[in-house]
């Protein structure tokens, strides 16, 4: 592990980096004039007590800043790891509708902060539409050939097909059109044919 010993430049950049993630998180959440306002404050999202107040930036770096980053030295001297998660990473917080307190929030990287998102409106309908079998409940098995007429497998339903073949249900369309065109019909090199 790399130390860079308190008084450096180094150090002081980390601190006021740790006061850029405190004031922007205040400003995300309490004035109404921030670009983030209306996905924090706007939806109810607040601050601690205890980070809110004018002088909480003392209280978050000491959450922020446990015994295992910062070393002793000797007289007065202490040193910082590089490797300590705010560092190089993200504040994150674990309930994404909760509030930013010490229980609620994290250090993590960028690509566990992508996936600890709330859902947007296409995702939510995409989550909400129903499946093929869901709009037609007298769904047939399907059988999978390849362009020889070769039997390769059956599935029970189109969209179980498409999952299985293509890792995408959204496939069902184009072998429902290929699997109706009767001898011509194929998709993607394979032949489908409905059963039943």
């Amino acid at each position: 592990m790399r130390y860079i010993v308190e008084g450096d430049s180094k150090v002081l950049a980390y601190k006021s980096r740790l006061y850029t993630v405190w004031a922007n998180m205040k400003q995300r959440c309490f004035n109404p004039k921030s670009n983030g306002y209306a996905n924090y404050g706007g939806r109810g999202i607040t601050v601690c007590p205890m980070w809110a107040k004018r002088n909480g930036y003392h209280e978050f770096i000491d959450w922020a800043v446990t015994d295992n980053i910062w070393w002793h030295f000797g007289e007065g001297q202490r040193c910082y790891d590089l490797a300590a998660p705010f560092a190089s990473c993200s504040l994150d917080r674990v309930n994404n509708d909760g509030p930013y307190t010490p229980i609620n929030c994290r250090w993590v990287d960028y690509k566990e902060q992508a996936r600890n998102r709330r859902a947007t409106k296409s995702q939510e309908k995409r989550k909400k539409a129903k499946t093929y079998e869901e709009q037609h409940p007298n769904v047939r098995p399907i059988l999978v050939m390849d362009m020889e007429g070769n039997e390769l497998a059956r599935y029970e339903s189109i969209s179980k097909a498409a999952i299985e073949l293509f890792g995408d249900v959204t496939k069902h369309a184009a072998i429902r059109y290929a699997a109706t065109r009767s001898k011509k019909g194929s998709y993607r090199g394979y032949k489908f044919k409905i059963l039943g």
